[in-house]
């Protein structure tokens, strides 16, 4: 006699296969779930045949049953517990197991089936040697100028019980670098200085990792070519003698311009105080000539006194200019008259 928890399991997978034949058959109404995710641990490129892997598929909460598919073809089912989103099948011995797998969600409710599209496929292959890593170069180019370092990385697929990572120049002698890694850890990083290493090359990286109790040694990745170019030079160096030249009388030649410019401006100046003395003087011989007499006035100016603008520099200084002629009548009148005293006075602001 079956116990009462069979007979639950029993109606239960006769629920599911007739749902596999119809899975929308009763109702006016079916649901389409969002599609699952189906996931590889551990995620090697590369199975060796004794290794085991584990399929999990990842659907929204909550979902009643999930497939999964080998190629097109369903090779089992997983009834999921209420509220669980996952379900795991573990692959023992993967060797016969080298396929592209999917899976795709279910779920019943109030006699309403509603199903997912099916998920991206992974691939698991299968091999006797370890997979190829990966490597890259920063920068992409690989051309650095002399003196810079170059970043390369490798990916790697190293077991759970760890292994190591080795970098060759020209993949022969030692390596150039090595790095010892955890299980956990897929990417490794040098950094190389390619004037310590020797100008430039192709480098490539290999490793090797514990699988099933034995060390095993990866290929070679492909090779990366680093070349180092010359630091360039500095501008001033390459200018041209003609062009030194230019660059070195240039500064000489604006300040020769701005002292003829300056002397200039001082000639004008000088040529404007001569102009204004020079009238001053025509002037009073004019008004001396036309007195025809000894007897000079009392208020006959001895000097003539021109006020004339200073300079910009030399705004408080009034000039004076001195009348020869009037000063000599000015004596000659004086024998006549008794009059000896004769002056100038200049006033300064």
């Amino acid at each position: 006699m079956l116990c009462e928890s069979h007979w639950k399991m029993f109606i239960l997978s006769f629920i599911l296969i007739i749902g596999n034949v119809h899975p929308s058959a009763g109702e006016d109404k079916e649901y389409h779930l969002p599609k699952p995710v189906l996931s590889l641990n551990p995620t090697y490129r590369v199975f060796f045949h004794e290794e085991n892997v584990t399929l999990t598929c990842h659907c929204r909460c909550s979902s009643t049953l999930h497939r999964y598919y080998r190629h097109q073809e369903q090779f089992t089912q997983q009834q999921t517990r209420r509220g669980l989103c996952n379900s795991s099948v573990s692959l023992r011995r993967v060797g016969g197991y080298e396929a592209r797998y999917t899976c795709e969600c279910l779920h019943i409710e109030n006699r309403i089936w509603s199903t997912s599209k099916r998920s991206d496929p992974v691939q698991i292959v299968v091999g006797d040697q370890l997979s190829q890593p990966t490597i890259f170069t920063s920068p992409n180019s690989g051309t650095v100028v002399d003196g810079e370092n170059v970043g390369i990385s490798c990916e790697a697929d190293i077991r759970s019980n760890g292994g190591q990572v080795h970098l060759y120049k020209n993949r022969s002698g030692s390596p150039v670098q090595s790095r010892v890694v955890k299980g956990n850890v897929q990417t490794v990083y040098f950094s190389i200085n390619p004037v310590n290493e020797g100008a430039g090359g192709n480098y490539s990286c290999r490793y090797e990792t514990r699988v099933i109790g034995y060390w095993k040694k990866s290929p070679f990745s492909r090779d990366v070519t680093i070349t180092v170019t010359a630091a360039p030079s500095t501008p001033w160096l390459n200018i041209t003698p003609g062009y030194a030249a230019f660059i070195v009388l240039l500064p000489c030649a604006a300040l020769a311009l701005f002292l003829i410019i300056k002397r200039g401006r001082k000639r004008k100046q000088h040529t404007r105080r001569n102009a204004a003395s020079t009238s001053g003087d025509t002037g009073n011989q004019d008004a001396d000539a036309t007195d025809g007499t000894a007897n000079v006035s009392p208020n006959s100016d001895t000097m003539d006194v021109h006020p004339e603008a200073a300079p910009e520099d030399q705004q408080e200084l009034n000039y004076a200019t001195l009348n020869l002629e009037a000063l000599k009548q000015k004596e000659a009148a004086s024998v006549t008259t008794g009059d000896c005293s004769i002056y100038a006075e200049v006033k300064k602001k």
